[in-house]
């Protein structure tokens, strides 16, 4: 079964969605390793669905520098 096609407003909304869900500083870092960990996981998973993904892109649209 593959995927469906998503376009860069599907990617455009997941990322905000991620920096939005960032962790603060008081959360402490187990909180941002795991969102980080998130945010790398959501990224593999949507490369699938376009193959003109730029993962680098994304990464940076969520707020982490690849």
């Amino acid at each position: 079964m593959t995927a469906p096609t998503m376009t860069r407003g599907h990617f455009h909304t997941i990322a905000v969605a991620l920096l939005r869900a960032t962790p603060l500083a008081r959360d402490g870092e187990g909180a941002m390793r795991q969102w980080r960990h998130t945010v790398y996981l959501v990224a593999d998973a949507v490369t699938v669905t376009n193959g003109r993904f730029d993962k680098d892109r994304f990464l940076r649209a969520c707020g982490l520098q690849p």
